[in-house]
């Protein structure tokens, strides 16, 4: 995280890592970390990937079915793909996946006020589209009072 132009890293050097903020509330939702109800359990890679894999086998998707009928299984960028390419289910997973994830950010900004938002990960080059430079800071914004941070995704 950089706020006044420069880096913060936090006392264990992980300020900003958004992934492990809890988002929903529920006991039964148990991260890899040992928290519940992180970000990543909701909005992350592997959540995109497994309910795609399973869209796909009970058929609400027929491109996610014919992807794991090809190539045996599913990956969150297969599902980034499919929604490029217009199907509906996956631009659903996507903007859901989205607006997790925004809603997280925004919250981030509205505790920290930083100058500067910088993205990074597979996670996010899978739902680049709807996180783009474009769209995040309108999502950003409009849950954050403290007002808009530059968005820089790499």
């Amino acid at each position: 995280m950089i706020s006044g132009g420069r880096l913060t890293r936090g006392a264990r050097g992980s300020a900003g890592e958004i992934g492990h903020v809890s988002v929903v509330d529920d006991p039964s939702a148990v991260c890899r970390c040992g928290s519940t109800g992180c970000l990543n359990l909701y909005a992350g890679g592997g959540l995109l990937a497994d309910t795609a894999s399973a869209a796909a086998r009970s058929g609400r998707s027929p491109a996610l079915a014919a992807r794991i009928e090809a190539h045996g299984r599913i990956d969150a960028r297969a599902v980034a793909e499919e929604a490029r390419a217009g199907d509906q289910y996956c631009v659903s997973l996507l903007t859901h996946a989205g607006n997790m994830i925004g809603r997280a950010l925004a919250s981030l900004v509205n505790i920290t006020n930083p100058s500067l938002v910088l993205i990074v990960g597979a996670a996010f080059m899978v739902v680049d589209e709807l996180l783009s430079p474009a769209r995040l800071p309108r999502w950003i914004d409009a849950g954050s009072p403290a007002g808009l941070a530059e968005v820089v995704h790499s």
